[in-house]
């Protein structure tokens, strides 16, 4: 039987049309007049009439592109955390030893809570009320764990970290540690910069696990 031929990589892309443009254009604008009016007036004194007034649309135009308010913010962190993801991808190569990635990688983590403050700080909360669907938010955080255990993975291939330990559950638990690090951070505790008391966790936790 013939096999089914491959398109060719010079064969022209298939353009997107009108219709898929204005949608994307229309889920955008609703977004981030969703965004400005959280950070106006806070997330909790948002309701989805109060978006849709300011977009004018109607209730089931916004319900067609998020489920509820609370999907707003997911997306926020999907995109937050998809930009990450592409920094952490072009340096992370910069670093030499697992230590100095991993310390790189929660860095940049940090950064985006401290530059995204009281958004961060709704999904984190939400996150806790459990507000949110568990898929979604293992969608959002999926990439980032991925990212961690392949660093330990390779960092077990150079020596540097016992081959004993599971990578993927190490991810989880440093990924616990920064979860709580930046809740702490964010709603009470300010004694301590973020970005220092993530590195001397990190710090305390690669003690347990270097080879």
């Amino acid at each position: 039987m013939d096999m089914p031929k491959k398109p060719s990589p010079n064969a022209p892309r298939k353009k997107t049309s009108s219709r898929e443009i204005k949608k994307k254009e229309l889920r955008e604008s609703i977004y981030e007049s969703a965004m400005a009016l959280f950070l106006k007036k806070g997330f909790d004194n948002i309701t989805v009439e109060d978006i849709t007034k300011k977009v004018n649309i109607a209730k089931g135009t916004f319900f067609n592109y998020f489920p509820n308010k609370e999907s707003i913010l997911l997306y926020f962190m999907r995109r937050h955390l998809d930009e990450v993801q592409g920094k952490i991808a072009r340096e992370i190569k910069e670093y030499k030893t697992t230590e100095k990635q991993l310390h790189h990688l929660f860095s940049i983590l940090a950064t985006m809570v401290v530059e995204n403050e009281p958004l961060v700080k709704w999904v984190l909360l939400e996150s806790l009320r459990l507000r949110v669907y568990k898929k979604e938010k293992k969608e959002v955080s999926g990439k980032i764990l991925q990212t961690v255990a392949d660093i330990l993975r390779e960092g077990q291939r150079r020596g540097e970290i016992r081959k004993d330990m599971n990578p993927e559950k190490i991810a989880k638990i440093l990924e616990s540690i920064f979860f709580f690090s930046a809740i702490r951070w964010l709603t009470f505790d300010r004694h301590t910069p973020l970005m220092e008391d993530v590195q001397e966790q990190v710090k305390y936790c690669f003690q347990g696990i270097r080879a």
